[in-house]
């Protein structure tokens, strides 16, 4: 209603649950926005100019989306159950200033017992200083999540607290995603700008990117109801006075539409690594113990070359540097990994999921007992902070043995001489961009894994894209980003995606490549939208007429349209450019054979099954294109080679019966037709409508049209037999 600019329906719909608020301030903001908007049509309707009234109109907006966002949290917090209201019954809203100010004292206290010289040290008040501050953090994230609305004097001491050099970076980084997951329940202005204002202001690149990335998802979940907002503007102007703003927004970007094949790459390694390795260890093992080595360790087959090979052979190896590089990528392929590790007592508290991990973090500490394990777990770059803290819990639950074997093997990874090296590559690695994407790894496992993630609005099952956002749009719009988020799309089956950035590219970027609408073309075909495929794979024609890859596709798309004329023309220029070509060659003679041009159709089989070697890809088509022209004693010589040489599909078989049928062989017939049914996995329905379809060509062949049903009865029966014994 109000998105649509409806300001007369919204005041009349709002004022029942302005009434339900029992809320006298409520009551009079209404009666305010309610004057305030009569006055308004009031002089309209009289004719007088008014230059401010777009203004207005777009402030009355504003105001009945915030009014209408007060009103349901005011009902929520008397009637649900969920963990915000809870909270905020238990008065841990807009209290946050003193805890702010306490928390100041904590690190002023710590900091004081610590400039001493270490063996005069109180460890132990130090200790419970920490645990204490510790605590705090966790009641300033929950503070911060649950105030709203948040007043100007509370943001601005919000900012000043995030922006202070003194407050630890960590703590700057938890409070942004409080403020992230408040904004993810309700829409607050000051919040943003306190986003806005932390990553232009702050000096960490970890708590910039947090913040940018905070605003960019907050920006897109409202960006209907900010069309109308009038700070939006303001916001962008804060973060694109960053010099780095539109690289960093692009590498957000990026990093959000990876976070949408986070599933496809769990089900990748359910579906095809995992069971290839299942199948992979007991041959392997067996392989070990038949060597001169006592070694059945795999992660020591690298010392056996035949071991190497074999997992070579076995297709693990490509699996492996497959998913590899979509790691390097930015791929989030440990979210499989470590969803089942997110039960332990730590992830119970709402804030931990947005941790930032650093080693000496007290329940990590509490748990190993020193610094060693986090600090190389730290130094992975790829791995998001949630899962650095699911791994060292997991291995903290160890037996002692075990610990101190993954303790030696990681102390003696890196050579001494080489810590330096490694430091300056960790910092590399942590650039800007890979900041953005593991921040983005992190709040995707929140929203997918937390016990009560059914209460939070899950931003991460959107199309999350930035271009339908007012004002970012600006700094998102860049041709090779775009490229690459529409690559990136058409590669892991996103088609429609990848048709809305493909068609973005060609209307803002005329100078983009023609190969474009080959792409677009392509997305289509994979949805089966075979007319605008071939409309988009023609644009590129006109381009380039023999370009044998859009000729093939033109041709399949045709054939998909049961269009075996026009399909037929575009294979056959194709060929021309690929006269040796298998597929081609096969392709047309389909074709031919549907246009009932048998004899042709049976030349290009031929010439397909010499090119072909021992593949024998046109045995079947030659054998039933031979049926059709009754040439039975060719037609059997094929389907005999089908059976004895090759693995024919139920379709042959079921051709074979045909053949055996109308030359009065009707016993042999009858099991052949039970073979092909058990080939084509007993599936009744299909068998008989392919039957249905061919009984014209038995019948044209002599075959009596009321033989036909005994024909199946005792197919029928004799499988059914055949099923039970």
């Amino acid at each position: 209603m109000l998105a649509a600019g409806r300001i007369t329906d919204a005041i009349a719909r709002l004022s029942a649950l302005v009434k339900a608020a029992e809320s006298w301030a409520l009551e009079q903001e209404l009666e305010r926005i309610a004057t305030m908007h009569h006055l308004m049509m009031q002089y309209l309707a009289q004719g007088v100019d008014d230059p401010e009234r777009h203004k207005m109109r777009a402030t009355l907006v504003e105001d009945l989306y915030r009014l209408t966002d007060c009103c349901v949290s005011s009902a929520q917090l008397k009637i649900s159950t969920d963990l915000y209201s809870t909270r905020r019954r238990m008065g841990e809203g807009g209290n946050f200033g003193s805890y702010l100010a306490q928390y100041r004292q904590q690190l002023n206290k710590i900091n004081l017992l610590e400039s001493v010289e270490p063996a005069s040290r109180d460890t132990a008040t130090i200790a419970t200083l920490q645990r204490e501050a510790t605590a705090l953090e966790g009641k300033m994230f929950n503070a911060v999540w649950v105030t709203f609305p948040m007043s100007e004097e509370q943001t601005a001491g919000l900012s000043d607290f995030l922006l202070d050099a003194h407050t630890p970076w960590t703590v700057q980084c938890l409070i942004i995603s409080a403020l992230f997951l408040s904004l993810n329940k309700f829409y607050d202005e000051g919040k943003a700008r306190v986003l806005a204002r932390v990553y232009a202001g702050s000096p960490h690149p970890q708590v910039q990117l947090r913040a940018l990335v905070a605003l960019a998802l907050t920006l897109f979940t409202y960006r209907r109801r900010l069309t109308f907002a009038r700070h939006v503007n303001d916001l962008i102007d804060i973060i694109a006075a960053v010099p780095s703003c539109r690289n960093d927004i692009q590498a957000v970007f990026l990093s959000l539409a990876r976070s949408r094949n986070t599933g496809n790459i769990g089900r990748r390694l359910n579906d095809e690594l995992m069971p290839d390795i299942s199948k992979l260890r007991p041959g392997l093992f067996k392989k070990m113990r038949q060597s001169d080595t006592p070694i059945i360790d795999i992660t020591d087959a690298d010392a056996n070359p035949e071991w190497q090979q074999w997992i070579k052979d076995s297709g693990i190896e490509r699996r492996l540097r497959e998913f590899n590089e979509i790691q390097m990528e930015g791929g989030d392929v440990f979210m499989t990994t470590f969803a089942h590790l997110k039960s332990f007592p730590f992830f119970n508290s709402l804030s931990n999921w947005f941790l930032p991990f650093y080693p000496t973090q007290p329940d990590v500490y509490a748990q190993l007992g020193d610094i060693v394990l986090p600090r190389f777990v730290d130094k992975n770059p790829l791995m998001c902070d949630s899962d650095k803290y699911s791994m060292l819990f997991s291995l903290a639950s160890m037996p002692a043995d075990r610990k101190e074997m993954v303790r030696n093997q990681l102390e003696g990874a890196i050579p001494p001489d080489a810590a330096e090296e490694l430091e300056q590559l960790h910092e590399n690695d942590r650039a800007r961009e890979s900041i953005a994407n593991t921040y983005v790894q992190d709040l995707y496992r929140f929203f997918h894994l937390f016990s009560r993630r059914n209460e939070f609005y899950n931003v991460f099952n959107t199309s999350l894209n930035l271009l339908e956002v007012p004002g970012l749009n600006e700094l998102v719009d860049d041709e090779a980003t775009m490229a690459l988020v529409a690559e990136f799309y058409l590669k892991n089956g996103f088609d429609d995606d990848a048709i809305t950035f493909f068609s973005h590219l060609l209307k803002h970027y005329p100078q983009s490549s023609s190969h474009l609408y080959q792409k677009m073309g392509f997305a289509h075909q994979n949805q089966g939208r075979f007319k605008q495929a071939i409309e988009q794979y023609k644009r590129h024609e006109l381009v380039d007429a023999d370009d044998e890859w859009t000729l093939r596709h033109i041709a399949a798309c045709y054939k998909a349209l049961h269009r075996p004329d026009r399909a037929l023309d575009y294979y056959r220029r194709a060929l021309e450019l690929k006269p040796e070509d298998v597929s081609l060659c096969l392709n047309v003679g389909h074709c031919l054979l549907q246009t009932d041009a048998v004899d042709e159709a049976l030349k290009f089989y031929f010439r397909a099954d010499y090119l072909d070697g021992d593949k024998h890809r046109a045995w079947a088509p030659i054998a039933w294109c031979s049926f059709l022209a009754r040439n039975y004693e060719q037609s059997e010589r094929y389907f005999v080679r089908l059976t004895s040489e090759g693995k024919p599909s139920w379709n042959a078989l079921l051709n074979y019966g045909h053949l055996l049928l109308v030359t009065d062989r009707r016993a042999q017939a009858i099991d052949t037709y039970v073979s092909a049914l058990s080939a084509a996995k007993n599936d009744h329905d299909a068998f008989l409508k392919q039957f249905e379809d061919d009984a014209p060509y038995l019948v044209e062949r002599g075959l009596p049209q009321e033989d036909l049903p005994l024909v199946m009865d005792a197919v029928l029966e004799l499988h059914s037999h055949h099923l039970s014994s």
